[in-house]
């Protein structure tokens, strides 16, 4: 279980880009409705015998099992929308699930491609949280959560740039999201953002804004106050997976 400090700042000029000296990542991330919107249900089978989980979605008129890796109980225990008794975890309010596809270095023989399911919970502003993350096998378990079970998708490409001491990680994103771009940046004590260096092109605080969370964006999309369509940022060649 990984607890995080962040916060999202608005891309505003081109300064960034000649900080991104690897290439960068596709992500394709998907969201599971809330509880509320669709009464798909989220459940945590452990399997202590092969050190793994099944991931179980289910509605009225289905249930499927995914075989996953690298998650624990008390992973999930700290998520208090998480019920031991039952195994089930309620999307509610601040918990999200999703799933990423990811792939990267698309031409060159060091190309990879992975499939993660994660749950996070967010506090109030956003501005912390807590994720685990279980990885699921690549094929038609990826594609069937991807497409058959989550209604919202967002797709980026994600620059990681080392600066200052920090890791920045820049998201240009794609699709019906095009001219949005906005950079996070991680932080072991809160009290680092009063010194922070910021990454050249960052513009406004954005951490709390709703509108640009990611399953807002791959619901509703970006608000056009927050593209910039006149950007810039050179010759990156989209790949899919």
């Amino acid at each position: 279980m990984a607890s995080e400090i962040e916060r999202k700042f608005l891309i505003v000029s081109n300064d960034w880009f000649a900080l991104s000296k690897d290439q960068p990542r596709l992500l394709k991330q998907a969201y599971l409705p809330k509880n509320q919107k669709r009464h798909t249900r989220l459940f945590l089978e452990f399997d202590a015998a092969a050190r793994g989980v099944h991931i179980i979605l289910q509605n009225d008129r289905v249930r499927r099992v995914y075989p996953a890796q690298n998650i624990t109980l008390n992973d999930v225990k700290q998520i208090s929308e998480y019920n031991p008794e039952t195994g089930e975890v309620l999307l509610e309010g601040p918990v999200e699930a999703r799933v990423r596809r990811e792939s990267g270095k698309p031409y060159g023989p060091d190309f990879y491609m992975r499939d993660v399911f994660a749950i996070k919970k967010y506090s109030e502003d956003f501005s912390q949280r807590v994720e685990c993350e279980a990885v699921i096998s690549h094929g038609m378990h990826a594609w069937q959560m991807y497409s058959g079970w989550c209604e919202f998708h967002v797709e980026k490409f994600r620059h990681t740039i080392p600066y200052e001491g920090h890791k920045w990680e820049v998201d240009q994103y794609l699709d019906k999201n095009q001219g949005l771009i906005t950079a996070d940046v991680e932080v072991k004590d809160a009290s680092e953002f009063n010194t922070i260096a910021m990454l050249p092109g960052t513009g406004e605080d954005v951490t709390d804004v709703v509108e640009l969370r990611n399953q807002y964006l791959g619901e509703h999309g970006a608000p056009m106050q927050y593209r910039r369509h006149s950007l810039s940022i050179g010759p990156v060649e989209p790949f899919t997976i």
